[in-house]
């Protein structure tokens, strides 16, 4: 009986102690504890800490970290030459160094790989589809290097991939349509490589893209409509590649838009009026294609337009004298079109123009006597059209001009000696027009001539000795009469 009574009282005694050991520890919980740490308690003895919660964490931490170095040493494995062992230090014995590798970019505070930058390094092999592993990369420069075969559609498995750069290698195939799944991409630039098929009209999703450079590839079939719907865009550029059809009307949702280059390739039809809706345009190159009807005025909105360039297309009628609106263009190439009519009189405004090239068109009339207004003309080209009348006088007003081409025309009269305050030029071509009259002793003005061109003209006279001065000179046409 006592022997029970003792057993009894010992059970008591520890049901007691376990109990007020309980509540010491409850009252002990640690309050340092992170969010994730929902089982963070201090023991009350030992005052250690334990986290289910943690422990998984870090064990899934680890993993990822795990996967990158992984997906690193796969990508190293498709690289076929390293000339100048600029990744040796991508190694299985070096990886608890991963953001120490050459060209790796690692996120603050952990293992994670967030960037490869390994431009120009003479790289030569396949890109991995194991890139697609790195979950949190948001930057991938191969640029400048010899990566060939294709793009491997892996790399729309990176939704934080922000910037994708492989310039100037020499990838094949078509453009992966999954490069529609990074939604957070907004630079793409896949230029100088030898991608084929069509441009994928998924790509008209990615909301947050700024730039998508394509030019130089043999990319064919038809602009995507879809593109209209990349809002964000400031540069577009599709040049020199084998694309056909017609300029999207929806390019004019781009409100963004700075850049276009379409140029250098097949295509066809007008440029549509919407484009005028792009009022943030700046450059807009059009340049080598099919493309053909008339200018829109409504293009005299663009306000912010620098350079416009139309040459070699199959443009006809006039030019609007709206363009005289755009007082920030700089250049104006219409060469190599079948405009007809006059110089608006309205380009006279175009006090910053540097550069015009209406030659090889069928331009009729004076020049316009406005151009002398143009006084930042830097060239001005106006040769092989059926230009009739006089030189104006005015063209003397431009002191900057380095190059005068007045050639191919059917002007006549003689010579302005005004010509001679334009004492930077370097080119002076009225060669095969119907020009009169003595070579005019101001010639002689201009110290920074080279070549002087005035052959195929009915000029009488003798050369003048104040050529003589013109030390620079080193082509002269021969002085031939019709």
């Amino acid at each position: 009986m006592e022997g029970g009574m003792m057993i009894s009282t010992l059970c008591l005694r520890l049901a007691v102690v376990f109990a007020l050991t309980t509540a010491t520890a409850i009252q002990n919980v640690n309050t340092s504890c992170s969010p994730y740490d929902i089982f963070c308690l201090h023991h009350p003895r030992t005052e250690g800490r334990f986290s289910v919660a943690k422990d998984d964490m870090m064990l899934h931490k680890v993993d990822h970290e795990q996967r990158d170095v992984e997906a690193l040493l796969a990508f190293k494995r498709g690289i076929t030459a390293d000339p100048m062992r600029s990744l040796s230090n991508w190694n299985a014995t070096n990886s608890e160094n991963v953001c120490l590798w050459s060209g790796v970019w690692c996120r603050k505070h952990t293992e994670r790989v967030v960037a490869i930058i390994i431009p120009e390094l003479g790289l030569r092999g396949t890109i991995s589809p194991s890139i697609g592993d790195l979950s949190l990369l948001h930057s991938l420069n191969l640029s400048n290097n010899s990566f060939m075969g294709r793009i491997p559609p892996q790399i729309g498995q990176l939704k934080a991939l922000r910037k994708l750069d492989l310039t100037y290698n020499g990838l094949e195939g078509s453009i992966p349509k999954s490069l529609a799944n990074c939604s957070q991409l907004q630079w793409i630039d896949l230029s100088n490589n030898n991608l084929t098929g069509s441009i994928p009209a998924e790509l008209g999703g990615l909301g947050k893209l700024e730039y998508l450079g394509l030019p130089s590839n043999r990319l064919s079939g038809s602009i995507p409509n879809s593109l209209g719907n990349c809002t964000s865009l400031l540069d577009l550029d599709l040049s020199s590649n084998y694309l056909r059809g017609t300029i999207p009307k929806a390019i004019g949702q781009l409100k963004s838009l700075e850049r276009l280059y379409l140029n250098l390739n097949n295509l066809t039809g007008p440029i549509p009026v919407e484009l005028r809706d792009c009022t943030s345009l700046v450059n807009v190159v059009l340049s080598h294609n099919y493309l053909e009807g008339t200018i829109p005025k409504a293009l005299g909105q663009l306000n912010h337009l620098e350079n416009l360039y139309l040459d070699k297309n199959n443009f006809t009628g006039l030019i609007p004298n709206e363009l005289g609106n755009c007082t920030s263009l700089l250049a104006l190439d219409f060469s190599h079109n079948c405009f007809t009519g006059t110089i608006p009189k309205d380009f006279g405004q175009l006090k910053s123009l540097e550069n015009l090239y209406l030659g090889r068109n069928n331009f009729t009339g004076p020049i316009s006597d406005e151009l002398g207004n143009c006084t930042s003309l830097l060239i001005l080209d106006l040769s092989y059209n059926y230009f009739t009348g006089a030189i104006p006088k005015d063209i003397g007003q431009l002191k900057s001009l380095k190059k005068l081409y007045l050639n191919g025309n059917n002007l006549i009269g003689p010579i302005p000696h005004e010509l001679g305050n334009c004492t930077s030029l370097v080119t002076l071509d009225l060669g095969y027009n119907d020009l009169t009259g003595t070579i005019p002793k101001a010639i002689g003005q201009l110290k920074s001539l080279e070549g002087l061109y005035l052959n195929m003209n009915n000029l009488i006279g003798p050369i003048p000795h104040e050529l003589g001065d013109c030390t620079s000179l080193s082509n002269v046409g021969r002085f031939q009469r019709r």
